[in-house]
């Protein structure tokens, strides 16, 4: 006896010390951990769709969610948080895709980094005015997010706009598809409109400075992109896989450019200025589709990556390559066209050929001319949609000729175009003998604008630029091609021209460059005028008209370029009218 009450009074010396800290328990459906007389939750095992979480275990407050805690409960559309909460950690709501609602409590002081990730559900939340610290990257890839509010007694955070700004540091935390982004900000942070899938389109506000990492990754709806003036740096990820994205204008001003645009599969063009003076690597990775990058400095300079263009076959043309800095606008993009030869495609039962009909209209489709993707030659020795051209016809004598006519839509100016296309000599795909160049203005009356003779042996698959000596004005431009066999052509790019200044006063806000209208001529003006502006003088060799104060502040700037693409942007096609002013 006198031994089992010795092992017994040893066992209980011992047990204070054998006790964690942190005791971890569980009970019907929650699991849990209690430290210094706190309760966190770290897991739940219950089934409910509701759950409603106990303010109190075993007669301590329930204080954390811990981390991942509900991780992948898909099936949870309600979670009731009690008054006892203050810290909701990392992961703690991850991939709960079937939440709702949430209130998060006053007296709540901390929201980690992906505390709410991926909940696609949730439609709205509410920050009290207790919260003092939420992480950036805590409500990333919530792609039903409409409405975000805080509470207005909150020192630490307010809300405009839909939008969750930090009030010390103007860091915009988290933004959604119906965010407004207010004056002031200064900083968008990491993830803050990741996974917005629905946002079409953004404005900056003025004071914006920096756009962080992944900020607006897989917005994939995302189309129209202005930057403010006084933006310095765009970082990693920044616009990854933002896949309806077609051009960039990059702001003077700009300094550092990280692999911000990776993935973007519409992407066709870009505009860098002459002050970004630093490109991580890869910054347009994987934009298999990009054809031109127009950088407004004679060269690469020395703070560019060797590999800033990796993954991206763009041509590149440096300035004194191109004579006006041409705007990243393809004039071909969403036109309408037709061929005066179709081919087709037959199967094993059928054979190859031509529809000697036309002129024949070709649907601008997925994968088409107009949609700027210039398909793989590797992959196939034709082009589904737009297949090529092959005649013989009398006019051109021995040799045959097809054509394709282009309607830009209005009248306009350009001096630039690129054809994509394959060739392969030994399967008898050549280059055309003969291009010639037709310029109209009603689609009936074609005046010859200029010519180009090829070598019909040369074998090449790069794409074949065309630059014309003098402007081509015209709404309808026609291609025609004389040749011996066949010819595949997958894509056409069209620039505009810039315009000789006219010296008589424009009766239209707006009109840059003189020309009786306003358009992206305008822009390309106001562009060429910055880009070679002199800040010791104040002036520029560039001319522009008295009409060129867009926004009506009596100065001519960046800003004036940021109303005027807004102002187009936003133009309806068909009336004319934007929803955007100018002056």
């Amino acid at each position: 006896m006198k031994k089992l009450l010795s092992l017994l009074l040893t066992l209980c010396m011992l047990l204070p010390f054998a006790v964690p800290a942190a005791a971890i328990a569980q009970t019907a459906d929650f699991a849990y951990e209690t430290a210094d007389g706190e309760v966190t939750i770290t897991g739940y095992h219950g089934n409910g769709t509701n759950v409603v979480i106990p303010s109190e275990i075993g007669g301590c407050p329930v204080t954390k969610i811990g981390q991942c805690a509900f991780s992948c409960r898909d099936a949870i559309v309600k979670i009731v948080l009690p008054d006892s909460i203050r810290h909701l950690e990392m992961n703690c709501f991850e991939g709960c895709t079937g939440l709702k609602s949430i209130d998060l409590p006053q007296g709540l002081l901390s929201i980690d980094m992906d505390a709410f990730l991926d909940c696609s559900a949730l439609t709205s939340i509410r920050i009290p005015a207790s919260v003092s610290f939420i992480a950036q990257g805590a409500f990333r890839y919530t792609s039903g997010l409409t409405e975000i509010t805080v509470d207005e007694s909150n020192p630490y955070y307010y809300s405009s706009g839909n939008c969750l700004v930090e009030t010390e540091t103007q860091l915009l935390i988290a933004g959604c598809k119906n965010s407004v982004i207010p004056d002031g900000v200064v900083t968008i942070g990491e993830f803050a409109f990741a996974g917005c899938s629905s946002l079409e389109s953004i404005a900056f506000p003025d004071t914006l400075k920096t756009i962080g990492f992944s900020a607006f990754h897989t917005c994939t709806s995302l189309q129209d992109l202005v930057f403010p003036e006084g933006l310095v740096t765009i970082e990693p990820g920044a616009f990854g896989c933002c896949s309806s994205l077609k051009d960039v204008v990059f702001p003077q001003g700009l300094h550092l450019l990280d692999n911000a645009f990776y993935l973007c599969d519409s992407l066709v063009s870009a505009y860098i200025p002459s002050s970004v003076q630093w490109v991580g690597e890869n910054l347009f990775d994987g934009n298999y589709n990009m054809r031109a990058i127009y950088c407004d400095l004679p060269y690469r300079p020395y703070g560019w990556s060797e590999n800033w263009l990796a993954g991206c076959d763009a041509a590149v043309y440096w300035r004194g390559e191109f004579e006006s800095i041409y705007p990243v606008t393809n004039l071909a993009l969403g036109k309408e066209y037709t061929i005066s030869q179709q081919y087709r495609q037959g199967g094993a039962e059928t054979n190859w050929g031509w529809d000697d009909q036309a002129p024949i209209a070709y649907p601008d489709e997925g994968g088409t001319l107009t949609d700027g993707a210039v398909w793989p030659a590797e992959d196939s020795f034709y082009d589904p949609a737009w297949a090529g051209f092959s005649a013989r016809c009398p006019e051109y004598g021995e040799l045959g000729y097809a054509y394709m006519t282009l309607d830009l839509g209005e009248i306009t100016a350009f001096d630039r175009v690129i054809l994509h296309g394959y060739l392969d000599s030994t399967a008898g795909i050549g280059l055309p003998h003969h291009l010639a160049f037709f310029v109209s203005d009603d689609g009936n009356e074609y005046t010859q604008a200029g010519t180009m003779d090829l070598n019909p042996g040369e074998y090449s698959n790069d794409p074949l630029p065309i630059t014309f000596e003098s402007p081509m004005n015209g709404r309808y431009l026609q291609i025609r091609y004389q040749m011996e066999n066949w010819a595949f052509f997958s894509e056409l790019e069209v620039y505009n021209a810039g315009i000789e200044f006219a010296p008589e006063t424009p009766s239209l806000l707006g009109d840059v460059n003189c020309d009786g209208a306003v358009n992206s001529l305008d822009v390309t003006r106001l562009m060429q005028y910055f880009a070679d502006y002199d800040y010791a003088s104040g002036t520029s060799p560039v001319e522009i008209s008295a009409h060129a104060d867009c926004n009506g502040d009596g100065t001519v700037d960046g800003r004036d370029v940021s109303r005027l693409l807004r102002y187009l942007a936003n133009r309806d096609p068909v009336t004319g009218e934007s929803s955007v002013t100018l002056g």
